[in-house]
């Protein structure tokens, strides 16, 4: 089988498939990375609901902040689902 050849019937076909799993990983990865920060982030938010270290207010607004961000990443991430949160 020749370069010519080889690259025609084997690569060329193969190329689009190759690519789209690259970025599928890259995606991935990047919404992981996303989920594992807004899981220490919901943690240290809770931690302190617990202690009583912020005010009512804070914690609603920290709330609606969490809440936000978990909206967007579900419509914006991949689907797929790590811990406690499904998306």
């Amino acid at each position: 089988m020749t370069v010519d050849i080889f690259m025609l019937s084997v690569l060329a076909p193969l190329t689009p498939a190759i690519l789209w799993g690259g970025r599928e990983i890259r995606q991935n990865s990047c919404a992981a990375e996303d989920l594992e920060k807004m899981q220490t982030h919901i943690e240290k938010t809770w931690n302190d609901a617990q202690k009583g270290t912020q005010s009512d207010d804070a914690l609603r607004a920290e709330s609606a902040l969490i809440q936000n961000h978990i909206f967007h990443s579900c419509s914006k991430g991949p689907l797929f689902s790590t811990g406690s949160i499904r998306c």
